[in-house]
């Protein structure tokens, strides 16, 4: 977008509060959006002005204008982010000609060049993000046991450090938490709520400050899907006694989900699609958070597992290339 729209009647201060009353107050939307563009973040902008322009009208006999320039700014600026990504990928030598198959579907779908095939299977892959196509449909999945048996084999060792961790005051955070500045719907009942908490070693691909850490260590064998500023995460993962996590889906279908139960209690399990398993103390579970899971601590105990995402053995490192290129597009526009 050349022009930037002019200053809004409503201050920033004003907009967060009335989004948390009415998260589609279309006037709060589309100010918030007009503030993020003049400020420069026009990735927050293009999806403020995608939420106003779906926003509910007042008059629903026909679009309102302020509803109608959402949808137009929208507009513009997926236009403007989809020749930024072709030509940032182009000048890292990903020309279309140089695309992996998927990789080339699934930024046509991304795009809305073409649509999702239709979806045939009774769990089928629903990453809440982004969408990789022609990944099989396998819901827990079979870990190269060479990694693998590295890992499993130093679950003292991350025991340990556990341990050690675990003293530290407010050690473990709620694992769904609220973003400052932004209006956040429950989810669930799970925002904010300690039953479901977690202990990051390293967060969408940065390193806490902790000491020295034996659990990294032991995960060097392991394929970590790394992306800056998005993965891997690595982190100890507590539900308290009695808790249940409900179905949901994660972002990303290209990568899995690994669980190494360091503490477990019993009375247990994990559902992933039809399928369910129990966790048994140092023996991973492998599987893909795309499609619907939900997991249940049925003891009187705390359950924790360490959590790390790693690529999917069918993504080949051509594929991994770009995917790390395309995710950095969306930091750089």
């Amino acid at each position: 977008m050349a022009t930037l729209p002019p200053e809004p009647a409503l201050a920033p201060a004003e907009l967060d509060s009335r989004l948390a009353a009415n998260p589609v107050d279309l006037t709060a939307l589309l100010a918030k959006a007009d503030w993020s563009l003049r400020a420069g973040d026009r990735r927050s902008a293009g999806a403020l002005y995608a939420a106003a322009a779906g926003s509910p009208d007042r008059d629903h006999s026909q679009a309102s204008p302020d509803r109608v320039r959402a949808a137009q700014a929208s507009m513009a600026l997926q236009r403007a982010y989809v020749d930024h990504m072709m030509q940032t990928l182009s000048a890292a030598g990903f020309g279309r000609s140089q695309w992996h198959s998927r990789f080339a579907k699934a930024l046509d779908i991304m795009t809305g060049q073409r649509p999702r095939n239709p979806v045939t299977t009774a769990w089928p892959q629903m990453p809440g993000v982004f969408f990789y196509p022609d990944l099989p449909d396998i819901d827990f999945i079979e870990a190269d046991p060479d990694w693998a048996g590295e890992v499993e084999a130093a679950t003292g060792a991350i025991a340990s450090e556990l341990d050690a961790l675990r003293g530290a005051a407010d050690a473990f955070e709620a694992y769904v938490s609220g973003q400052s500045g932004a209006a956040q719907n429950d989810y669930h009942g799970m925002l904010g709520n300690r039953d479901w908490s977690s202990l990051h070693l390293v967060e969408n691909g940065a390193r806490k400050a902790r000491p020295a850490s034996a659990t990294l260590v032991a995960l060097d064998a392991a394929p970590l899907c790394e992306i800056d500023g998005r993965t891997p995460s690595v982190l100890f993962s507590r539900l308290t006694a009695g808790a249940h996590i409900p179905p949901h889906t994660g972002m990303l279908n290209f990568r899995a989900i690994c669980h190494l139960p360091i503490i477990v209690p019993g009375n247990g399990e994990i559902r992933v699609g039809g399928a369910r398993r129990t966790w048994e103390k140092g023996k991973l579970l492998v599987f893909d958070d795309s499609v619907e899971h939900e997991a249940w601590n049925r003891s009187q105990e705390e359950r924790i597992v360490l959590i790390f995402d790693i690529w999917k053995p069918e993504i080949e490192d051509i594929e991994k290339a770009q995917l790390r290129t395309l995710f950095g597009t969306v930091d750089s526009f």
